[in-house]
């Protein structure tokens, strides 16, 4: 950003080159006061034009000020109205996470039921194949044995 382009946008650089056209102007009005008698007026002239702009420049910065405080106003109702909707929306998702927590407790609670319930059926079921597989042998046995029985007594 070049030197001149500053000046017109920074705050702190307008503000020292006024004071230095100030000084300027000061300086002025001194020298042609100690130079001729109609300095004086001319001093005066100088001093007048000097408390003009010196009142333009209050006028200038009064505006600058009411426009920053406005800024600043709605600048704040903004960041309130945004931190009121973020609350919303924290405590909507908060509400909506303890629902969610209270599911999952339910879904946990009717899987172990579900988990129990599958166990014993297992367990009935492999209790039944055992009986089941028992009497098989058993009658396989006796077919056996009638079988050697009948061998025996074919023997005979």
């Amino acid at each position: 950003m070049s030197q001149r382009r500053r000046k017109r946008t920074d705050p702190v650089l307008k503000n020292q080159s006024t004071i230095q056209q100030d000084a300027r102007d000061r300086d002025m009005v001194q020298t042609r006061a100690g130079s001729s008698g109609s300095g004086e007026t001319s001093q005066i002239v100088q001093q007048r034009r000097l408390i003009l702009r010196q009142r333009e420049r209050i006028r200038k910065y009064r505006i600058e000020i009411t426009m920053l405080k406005r800024f600043l106003i709605e600048r704040q109702h903004r960041v309130d109205e945004e931190e009121e909707l973020l609350q919303t929306h924290f405590r909507d998702q908060h509400e909506i996470l303890e629902v969610l927590n209270d599911q999952v407790g339910d879904l946990i609670h009717q899987l172990k039921q579900v988990q129990e319930c599958v166990e014993q059926r297992l367990a009935q079921a492999l209790e039944e194949q055992q009986q089941q597989h028992q009497r098989e042998v058993r009658d396989m046995q006796r077919i056996i044995q009638d079988q050697q029985s009948q061998i025996e007594q074919l023997k005979l």
